[in-house]
């Protein structure tokens, strides 16, 4: 029987994520008690229904991703990092860096107000790997 799939994502490494988080720092700071994800970018929650998206994960699962990060946004639950470079479900493509005790990671698809990275800091590029995490 085959498992259930809960979300396919773009997945970073430790150290991947320890470079964005010093990287975002003037731009990104948790407030007190946050917790920190830093972990993934969705690509579809659940089985995707979307052609496009079936065809991406089929061709490209267990592979290295190169993502491009190209803005920020926060609110009073959760901070996160916009990215390009990948197909998703989610209207904006995003790598949830923070949320308030009280938030989920799934809080940062409502953020409504997000920023473009300034040009002079250069292009920001962080890699992961396409995978999935299923239901025990």
């Amino acid at each position: 029987m085959d498992k259930q799939v809960i979300y396919y994502g773009i997945f970073l490494s430790d150290a991947e994520a320890a470079k964005l988080k010093q990287i975002m720092w003037p731009y990104i700071k948790p407030k007190e008690g946050w917790r920190e994800y830093i972990h993934h970018m969705t690509i579809s929650f659940g089985e995707p229904t979307d052609d496009v998206i079936k065809q991406y994960i089929a061709d490209n699962m267990g592979k290295r991703i190169t993502l491009q990060v190209i803005g920020y946004g926060q609110d009073n639950r959760a901070a996160a990092i916009q990215v390009s470079g990948s197909v998703s479900n989610n209207r904006i493509h995003h790598i949830t860096m923070y949320v308030a005790p009280d938030a989920k990671p799934v809080d940062s698809n409502r953020i409504a107000h997000w920023n473009m990275m300034p040009s002079e800091i250069g292009p920001i590029t962080v890699t992961g790997t396409v995978g999935a995490v299923y239901k025990d």
